[in-house]
């Protein structure tokens, strides 16, 4: 139940990051070794079996998988989920901070085995069920963002945008 409260929340902006800088690098680099994606993207899912009373009306699921492609292990450090507000990306979720290594072993256990924000070498950490919902039938999109170092120090940044199909009655 926690983690479908935080990423309801989380993705819809509706929490506390005060005085937290969460903001992902101006520099985007296209040589990480951290990938992520959404399947589908853009997504028209709009219920999923293990939801049995959406908080929202409209809703969105998909699948997220992080992978590592390096021969060495990752280890995620920050992710967050972030939402279009006056044409800006603003970070969000229910725990008032940002989403911790900690965060990542707990919501990302669907793929290769996840201990304390680890992606093993070539490994994919995976959430089956991430979602977003809306009041109205159509969403803006949401970013996640993820941040890794690997065994050297090197930090790794991805991100992905999900896109929302209107949903039509």
């Amino acid at each position: 139940m926690r983690k479908f409260l935080a990423y309801f929340l989380g993705v819809l902006g509706i929490g506390c990051n005060a005085g937290v800088s969460v903001s992902p690098p101006t520099q985007i680099t296209t040589d990480s070794a951290l990938t992520v994606t959404c399947s589908p993207n853009p997504c028209n899912v709009h219920t999923h079996s293990t939801v049995q009373e959406p908080p929202y009306p409209y809703m969105w699921y998909y699948r997220t998988d992080v992978k590592n492609t390096l021969d060495v292990p990752l280890r995620v450090v920050w992710f967050e989920a972030y939402h279009v507000e006056n044409g800006k990306w603003i970070p969000g979720n229910v725990t008032g901070r940002t989403l911790t290594a900690k965060d990542f072993g707990e919501w990302y256990g669907d793929g290769d085995r996840i201990v304390d924000g680890v992606i093993p070498p070539r490994g994919t950490a995976t959430d089956g069920r991430n979602w977003h919902g809306s009041m109205r039938p159509k969403s803006d999109p949401v970013k996640w963002a993820y941040k890794a170092i690997d065994p050297s120090g090197v930090e790794h940044y991805a991100e992905v945008i999900v896109e929302s199909v209107p949903i039509r009655k």
